[in-house]
């Protein structure tokens, strides 16, 4: 082997470890992006059970009032 089959074999194995620790780095970056869907998710959920809750309360409210005006007449 010569010097330069030496470098490029070097030089092929430090782009291999570089390209193992990108890799991994990606592995982690889609495990964190799935937990940050997943909490997207949770978040959306309880918008729409606030919004329903507030929703039928705002209603419960007018038929209250609805009743309570057609009592006094």
């Amino acid at each position: 082997m010569s010097d330069r089959d030496i470098e490029w074999a070097e030089r092929i194995t430090a782009v291999e470890i570089k390209l193992e620790k990108v890799t991994e780095s990606t592995a982690e970056i889609k495990d964190k992006l799935d937990e940050l869907l997943q909490l997207k998710s949770k978040g959306v959920g309880a918008f729409w059970l606030a919004s329903t809750l507030l929703g039928t309360g705002i209603v419960g409210v007018i038929f209250a009032l609805f009743n309570w005006m057609k009592g006094s007449l």
